[in-house]
């Protein structure tokens, strides 16, 4: 089975859970959470997303899964990278700022400042 084409998803219950847990912090702007856009008269669209980040992951709200057609629905990766990849590297980040601030309080102690 050729799993290229199978796309990332997240539950709807998983994704409420996100944007609960956005509110929950303070509403942050670069925060992941659920918005919603008009997009022709009475239409819309649902996406889960950081609004205004390209290089954040964004999943748009499907009643189908577009690779089967099936009824499932969930939000759907439509671009950017996968939540997976996107917790990954701020994970990644967090550790790298962690360890700047560690060498800076290093340097402070050993050289007496």
């Amino acid at each position: 089975m050729n799993t290229d084409s199978i796309t990332d998803s997240i539950s709807e219950e998983d994704a409420i859970l996100i944007d609960i847990d956005w509110s929950d912090a303070g509403m942050q702007p670069d925060g992941l959470r659920i918005v919603g856009y008009r997009i022709a008269g009475n239409r819309s669209r649902t996406y889960l997303t950081v609004p205004g980040n390209d290089s954040a992951p964004c999943y748009v709200e499907r009643t189908h899964n577009p690779d089967t057609g099936e009824y499932a629905p969930a939000y759907y990766h439509q671009s950017g990278p996968t939540l997976a990849e996107w917790q990954e590297q701020e994970r990644l980040e967090k550790e790298q700022a962690e360890a700047a601030c560690e060498a800076a309080e290093l340097y402070e102690w050993a050289s007496g400042r």
